[in-house]
């Protein structure tokens, strides 16, 4: 009764992952989801590994305003450089290639406005470094942890999409 309860239990949650991978929209929101969790715990983890290992003592409260702006700068290089197109239409290497230009470009363009607006305010730079990299790798790994997901269900037999293909050479459609 217990195994038969369980085996339920995961062929029910496995349906709800196909199910919510299956439609562009979600596929898309998934993305979203994804880079600003990434972006938001690389912020967090950027401050813990300075105070360890650098001692440097800042409050977490002054670069709030600032990641927010990083956030919004981030999702907008990800659309503007195909980011939210279909994850499985393009190769790990493109993947590497935008995800390295957003952040950087997401990076860049904050901490060029926040030292032009916040003269006078000092920021760590070893948290922004540490940021930086972390978002890199964090965004990279979730991005291509998702390309996996899709593989292996791709295997199984799900997420599959039928074409129909009329025509013959160039003019095929």
């Amino acid at each position: 009764m217990i195994s038969q309860y369980k085996n339920l239990r995961h062929h029910l949650l496995f349906n709800l992952i196909v199910w919510f991978l299956n439609n562009p929209l979600r596929k898309k929101s998934l993305l979203l989801t994804i880079d600003l969790i990434s972006v938001w715990f690389a912020f967090y983890l950027s401050f813990i590994l300075s105070e360890l290992f650098l001692s440097v003592n800042v409050q977490i409260l002054d670069y709030i305003s600032v990641a927010f702006v990083t956030t919004i700068f981030l999702v907008v290089n990800l659309y503007f450089f195909n980011g939210y197109k279909p994850i499985e239409e393009r190769r790990s290497e493109r993947e590497l290639e935008i995800v390295v230009k957003s952040v950087s470009l997401a990076f860049s363009l904050t901490f060029m406005i926040v030292f032009i607006a916040f003269k006078g305010v000092l920021f760590s730079r070893y948290i922004i470094l540490f940021w930086w990299l972390l978002s890199i790798l964090l965004v990279l790994f979730f991005r291509l942890s998702l390309r996996e997901v899709y593989k292996w269900l791709w295997r199984r037999g799900y997420l599959r999409q039928r074409v129909l293909i009329i025509g013959k050479g160039e003019e095929a459609k």
